[in-house]
């Protein structure tokens, strides 16, 4: 069955979704609703690693590894086979200033899980991670930076070890050559839905949208941070009424706050009781104004 947004508008500003969308692409929730559909994750794939890729034969979202030998595990936003790869695609919105670190320790424990004990290296399997960022993560202004290892000395010597690691940087979107990436960042970026790939995901999201099931259960499964990041986002009625920049700012404020004193059951009860949340407000801006 067509889906029933897709032949609408075929430019659709983000304005229009700060209320329609709660979760967008770029949040966790609606990127991963989003991947969960084969056509768009083929598509998406194609168009942040530049490869034509033909067919997906697994999409996994939350995907959890763990060292063999112990140590810190990963959680994955999404692992897909695609022709025979590993495509790991992180969406990325705050900046942790450990992304560099962070990739290489995501293909060091992702690939202790591709071969078995005694197991020939040449099973490892090619192995793509992308991180799929809202901000420039270099600060060299590019839409996309592609990492592959070679000798420094001599660069065109063969050396492939079978990986590579892409950063994209939606907020230079309008510098990409690419079409298909070109759209692709400028609606992470500004929620511009042009191009039939970003109509089919501006479609499956307001779909997703319309079940209260679905929005209910992505709030009660965020953490703090999520929240935090979602508040953020949307914004909260009181703020919302103030001008939605500031209620965004002041709201994320509180969280932060509360979450640092470490009052994490009545930030998240506030979520759901408009009188705690007035309350925790008033509290936290009269000690900002003590401050």
């Amino acid at each position: 069955m067509a889906n029933k947004h897709l032949s609408e508008t075929a430019v659709q500003p983000y304005g229009d979704h700060d209320a329609k969308l709660e979760f967008p692409f770029t949040s966790d929730a609606g990127f991963k609703r989003a991947m969960k559909d084969e056509e768009i994750c083929k598509q998406v794939i194609s168009a942040f690693t530049g490869l034509a890729v033909e067919s997906v034969k697994s999409i996994s979202s939350e995907y959890s590894l763990s060292p063999v030998l112990g140590g810190r595990g990963i959680r994955l936003d999404v692992l897909v086979q695609a022709d025979g790869r590993l495509v790991n695609v992180e969406m990325q919105r705050a900046d942790p200033g450990e992304i560099a670190r962070r990739m290489r320790y995501y293909q060091a424990v992702a690939d202790t899980h591709t071969v078995g004990k005694g197991s020939p290296y040449a099973k490892l399997v090619e192995h793509i991670i992308v991180f799929a960022c809202t901000f420039d993560p270099l600060g060299c202004g590019i839409p996309r930076y592609t990492f592959r290892m070679q000798a420094e000395e001599a660069p065109e010597a063969p050396f492939d070890p079978g990986f590579a690691w892409i950063l994209l940087n939606s907020s230079a979107w309008a510098k990409e050559q690419n079409s298909s990436l070109r759209r692709l960042l400028r609606y992470m970026d500004s929620g511009t839905a042009e191009g039939e790939l970003c109509r089919r995901i501006d479609a499956v999201l307001v779909d997703a949208h319309e079940d209260g099931l679905w929005k209910e259960g992505v709030r009660e499964m965020m953490t703090v941070e999520q929240r935090i990041d979602w508040a953020e986002h949307v914004g909260e009625k009181r703020g919302l009424e103030k001008g939605l920049a500031e209620g965004r700012a002041e709201a994320a404020a509180m969280y932060r706050w509360l979450s640092e004193a470490g009052r994490t059951d009545e930030l998240m009860r506030s979520f759901s009781d408009p009188d705690l949340q007035k309350r925790l407000l008033d509290e936290f801006n009269a000690v900002k104004q003590k401050g």
